[in-house]
């Protein structure tokens, strides 16, 4: 079986990084939009935080009835919290496409930066709080694709 060449290397690893940044992104526009659709129907069970499939167990108006200042904070909340997941899959990306293929060692940095921070801080957290581990995808895709990617990147030649 023969190794991979560095640009072979670095490819894939750039592309399956790559990979790892659609999820969130994808995740966060997902949730972004129930989010809205729940501000909107404040009458209609609140989905921005609900897995697939689940009944939501309160609405939003039943939030504000018991506090409104909690209801605009809830909103607001889930609303930047999105955005920012939105944000970082978009960083991966582009930082994988351009940068890693380029072979940038600061985009190289900066992505282990990202993964590291947010991709197994959400990992981690979703584990502990007896989530649904789907932040380990898009983290340990990232990690596969940045040790691809390693090699070629601080390579000499």
């Amino acid at each position: 079986m023969s190794a991979l060449s560095d640009e072979k290397r670095l490819t894939l690893g750039a592309w399956v990084t790559f990979t790892a940044g659609i999820i969130p992104f994808i995740f966060g526009l997902v949730t972004l939009f129930f989010t809205w659709t729940s501000y909107l129907n404040p009458d209609a069970p609140f989905l921005a935080m609900m897995p697939p499939g689940s009944d939501a167990s309160f609405t939003l108006n039943e939030v504000r009835q018991f506090n409104a200042s909690l209801a605009d904070e809830l909103v607001t909340s889930k609303h930047v919290h999105y955005s920012i997941l939105m944000a970082v899959g978009i960083l991966i990306m582009t930082l994988s496409v351009f940068g890693l293929r380029q072979r940038l060692k600061w985009s190289w940095f900066v992505l282990v930066i990202t993964i590291l921070l947010v991709g197994w801080n959400d990992a981690v957290t979703a584990l502990s709080f007896g989530n649904l581990p789907v932040p380990l995808v898009p983290a340990m895709l990232a990690t596969i694709g940045l040790v691809l990617a390693r090699k070629p990147i601080f390579s000499r030649t």
